[in-house]
């Protein structure tokens, strides 16, 4: 089965396109795949491809970063069905653990490795995501094993399993959520009032799991301080509830909770021509009444499809007291812990409706929650919840398939009422959508949609009501026959073959993996359904591909930048793919939810003033449409400094000799070193940023310093010292991590680097060491003696948390062999407890 369900995913994928085609969901992005890879030794790099640069601190091994080292099309096309065919199979085991009959374990891995929460991210910033998935339900299966043998080995297995969800790149905040069910896991027994000897083992093996998992996590929780809490704001938003409006942008709409029953009732995505998103996710809150801000923004989906949807009701029917089901054959020890999921799901499941509640202003009022973004992550939990009770509704079918089992006629007619109810309930919305079809066409007219999206968008909602409608019908019918299979096998196949399987799947014995298959083929037939929504097909030589423009930024190197008017999908497209791929440096970013406090403040500054901003930062290019041309002749100060103005077509334009697209070069930008004679103390930030503005400044003649520089090296020897007018600055090497500048003939002075400035820098001057300088508030400088000088500098990347200076690589090695020595350790643990039984 697991076999089975790779093969569908690696068709929906295009694994069998052989490189040609690879699945595109929202925004893939090859360009990214690269710079997830593990390199050896973890160094570390700054990247100069956006903003003034940006500290790359080191990658943690882990299956992602390690199939980041894979060809591009294998990537794209095999690891998602890879993750998810290892989450069937973990799932599963977890199940079987948790005492569910194997039929119901198989159905839950299913459901669990075809839930919308994995396929529909089939992009390079979202892989990192989809790896938990696996890592999460072998980690709550340890919990589980620990407890029930008492061996800390699992316990260490369950430990290793979150160290590597936190530790996955852009994955950690959904890592910890995770993690938090499995210390769940180990805590609710102790309610249990266990004898005194099962508390300390419970506390034991979470002291052991937890110590573990910050051990092996304890590099990316560095680099995630550091990067993205310290010095960070979310959007760069300063006021609180403005701040509280950013982070709860992304909640899910209590109503979309019915996108689990019908998925796709509130349309996919926003990018969808046919099924354009219509729900609450991305909604800047309050925008129904001013429509400041956004209207949404949504990528993906999480569902688990409506017959897997229905058993997970029947499976809460089943673990509510008051036996609403009868006795569906459950352990007490599977009951407890399908009550405690059945909790945190709730739980969770209120908290992803973010500021639709109350109930999440005490949880952003906790430390750090302004740094966190998106409510919906909390689904993590939910979906795993939700995929482990419709396992328990599969154990409940499987009870009323017994004749012998007194309550058996009492399970059947409960389910069938609430199978029947389900249908009935359905048929009823599919008839108050045409009752109520022009309400909802007001209410989309009022949302600002125009005509051609509100039809797709109200044959999408019927599409999607008419298939939940197909598959309950066929849940009940299915129902039905496995509870009648008598009349069943009255039927005769023409090939014998078949016949003979037929009879048999019929036969009583089979009965509970027939009916469990069954429900498992309408769930993954629905599932696929929905991921044919968001994944399409595409060619990697198209998104990869080249074009005249491209060409002209690439034989510029990455020594000057590119501002792109990001506002353009076209410009936008090449931003977020090829600008990376070939090293095109730019100023801007496609998007950034997380932007440090001292690149907003500089930005802001000059943001007024786009021609000093340009100056500053070294922009030599400005790529735009072309309509956007008038505005810069029509500026006297961008004017003047404009040295050309060169049209490409990118995209049609209906005439062949007009462009759609300019790239405008400066004639006048600061280069990427400068050596500038004289620097200027201003103590105070707000009258550094100021002058900063100041036209009256002028950067070459002066760097302005927040505090006073230390005595420039003296030159050594005789030396031909010239004016500043026959000093020559020479820029031999630059890399990512290595700089190499040669100054001739210098009066001495400063050397102005325009890439934002980084204690992590180690300069040296002439093969002493000299302190690096935070100059022009951003960017950095090295004071230089007269004469001849060879500046080196080299990039050696810290964590600077609460006060430690800790190498990087080493502490990334540390994290890294903690890893590798738990699963080492606990294996052979295992295997000489296995021998000595």
């Amino acid at each position: 089965m697991a076999f089975l369900s790779l093969l569908g995913q690696l068709v929906l994928c295009q694994f069998f396109s052989f490189g040609q085609f690879v699945p595109m969901t929202i925004d893939i992005n090859p360009s990214n795949l690269w710079k997830l890879a593990y390199h050896f030794p973890p160094n570390g790099s700054f990247l100069v491809l956006n903003w003034l640069g940006v500290a790359n601190p080191p990658l943690a091994l882990n299956p992602v970063t390690l199939a980041s080292l894979w060809p591009a099309w294998l990537f794209f096309t095999s690891y998602a069905p890879l993750i998810a065919t290892l989450s069937l199979l973990a799932m599963a085991a977890f199940l079987r653990e948790l005492e569910l009959p194997r039929p119901a374990a198989l159905f839950g891995g299913l459901i669990y490795a075809w839930q919308g929460d994995l396929l529909p991210f089939i992009f390079p910033g979202h892989f990192s995501y989809i790896t938990s998935w696996p890592f999460f339900a072998l980690a709550a299966w340890g919990a589980l094993r620990a407890q029930r043998t008492g061996h800390w080995a699992y316990a260490l297995i369950s430990g290793a399993c979150c160290g590597t969800m936190v530790e996955l790149p852009t994955a950690t905040d959904r890592g910890a959520i995770a993690s938090l069910l499995i210390a769940a896991l180990y805590l609710a027994p102790i309610l249990r009032r266990p004898p005194l000897c099962d508390v300390w083992t419970n506390l034991r093996h979470l002291i052991l799991c937890a110590g573990t998992a910050l051990l092996i996590s304890l590099a990316s929780f560095m680099a995630l301080f550091q990067g993205q809490i310290v010095g960070v704001k979310i959007g760069g938003q300063t006021h609180y509830e403005q701040t509280y409006k950013m982070c709860t942008q992304f909640s899910l709409g209590p109503q979309e909770t019915l996108t689990y029953l019908i998925p796709g009732f509130f349309g996919w995505h926003s990018n969808s021509d046919e099924g354009p998103y219509w729900g609450w996710i991305g909604q800047w809150p309050g925008w129904s009444l001013h429509h400041q801000g956004m209207r949404n923004f949504n990528l993906a989906i999480s569902t688990t499809g409506t017959a897997a949807t229905v058993l997970a009701l029947m499976g809460v029917c089943a673990l509510l007291p008051g036996s609403l089901l009868g006795s569906a054959q459950i352990t007490d020890r599977s009951r407890f812990f399908g009550r405690v999921l059945l909790a945190l799901g709730t739980i969770t499941l209120v908290l992803s409706w973010g500021y639709h509640t109350p109930l999440y202003r005490p949880l952003f009022a906790l430390p750090l929650m302004d740094k966190w973004r998106n409510p919906l992550k909390w689904l993590e939990m939910t979906n795993f919840a939700l995929v482990t009770l419709s396992a328990f509704g599969v154990q409940a079918l499987i009870s009323s398939l017994s004749s012998d089992a007194p309550d058996s006629k009492v399970i059947r007619h409960r389910l069938a009422w609430l199978s029947g109810g389900t249908l009935v309930f359905l048929v009823l919305g599919l008839l108050a959508y045409y009752i109520f079809y022009p309400v909802l066409l007001q209410h989309l007219r009022n949302d600002t949609y125009d005509l051609g999206a509100i039809a797709n968008i109200t044959d999408t909602l019927k599409t999607s009501l008419r298939v939940a409608i197909e598959v309950m019908a066929l849940f009940c019918l299915l129902l039905y026959g496995i509870w009648r299979p008598e009349w069943l096998r009255k039927w005769t196949l023409i090939n014998p073959l078949l016949h003979r399987m037929w009879q048999s799947i019929l036969q009583p014995n089979h009965l509970p993996l027939t009916l469990a298959l069954g429900m498992a083929a309408l769930s993954v037939a629905q599932l696929a359904w929905v991921d044919t929504q968001f994944i399409q097909k595409v060619s990697l030589g198209a998104i990869t591909a080249t074009n005249p423009l491209l060409e002209a930024l690439k034989q510029e190197g990455d020594q000057v930048r590119v501002s792109v008017a990001v506002e353009d999908p076209i410009l936008n497209i090449l931003l977020l793919n090829q600008f990376n791929t070939d090293n095109i440096s730019c100023i801007d970013i496609s998007a950034a939810s997380r932007i440090p406090d001292d690149i907003n403040a500089f930005f802001n500054t000059l943001g007024g003033d786009k021609q000093r901003l340009w100056f500053l930062a070294g922009v030599k290019n400005i790529a735009v449409p072309q309509e956007f041309m008038p505005q810069f002749r029509n500026d006297p100060l961008l004017a003047a400094n404009i040295d050309y103005a060169n049209g490409y077509t990118l995209v049609p334009t209906g005439s062949p000799d007009l462009p759609s697209h300019a790239l405008i070069g400066m004639k006048d930008y600061l280069a990427k070193v400068t050596l500038v004679p004289k620097a200027e103390v201003i103590p105070s930030e707000d009258a550094l940023l100021k002058r900063l503005a100041d036209r009256a400044w002028n950067p070459r003649e002066t760097i302005l310093l927040s505090a006073p520089s230390p005595e420039p090296p003296k030159s050594a020897g005789n030396v031909v010292v010239g004016k500043l007018g026959t000093a020559q600055v020479d820029l031999k090497t630059y890399t990512p991590t290595e700089i190499e500048i040669e100054v001739k003939n210098a009066p001495g002075g400063y050397v102005l680097i325009n890439d934002q400035y980084d204690p992590d820098w180690q300069a040296q001057v002439n093969g002493h060491d000299v302190p690096l300088l935070r100059a022009d508030f951003i960017m950095r400088a090295i004071a230089v003696p007269p004469g001849n000088s060879t500046i080196t500098m080299s990039y050696v990347s810290h964590y600077h948390v609460a006060g430690f200076n800790l190498a990087a690589r080493a502490v990334n090695l540390f994290s890294d062999t903690i890893m590798l020595a738990a699963w080492l350790i606990a294996g052979y643990a295992l295997l000489r407890r296995k021998s000595s039984t």
